[in-house]
């Protein structure tokens, strides 16, 4: 599994943003979406019956393993959240700002409880 990256990109672009754009390149096996997302495929499984509940994805069982794909509405939410990761990973923001965004969002979410 690899390790996902810490920058702006990855604190305000979701896994399930990851794993609908992992799709974009085509039908996925959870093994390999979850590789690709780098995240464990146990923390995938809990995420897929959300996005499959939204109809971004559909899955199918042939062979007893799970294929995921894009649904059409899918696709269109993938695109755009490939576009947002774009625009953040050309921002120039160093570790710090970074680990600032993090508090800054941290202590946001905990003001709104």
């Amino acid at each position: 599994m690899r390790k996902r990256k810490s920058g702006p990109e990855n604190l305000f672009v979701s896994t399930s943003e990851e794993i609908l754009i992992a799709l974009l390149d085509g039908d996925l096996s959870c093994g390999k979406l979850a590789e690709r997302v780098g995240i464990t495929e146990q923390h995938l499984s809990r995420l897929l019956p959300r996005l499959e509940d939204h109809q971004l994805i559909y899955s199918k069982y042939p062979k007893m393993q799970r294929i995921n794909r894009l649904t059409p509405k899918g696709r269109l939410v993938a695109l755009l959240a490939l576009e947002k990761k774009r625009a953040l990973e050309k921002m120039k923001v160093s570790e710090e700002q970074v680990q600032e965004l993090k508090v800054w969002a941290g202590e946001d979410i905990k003001r709104r409880r």
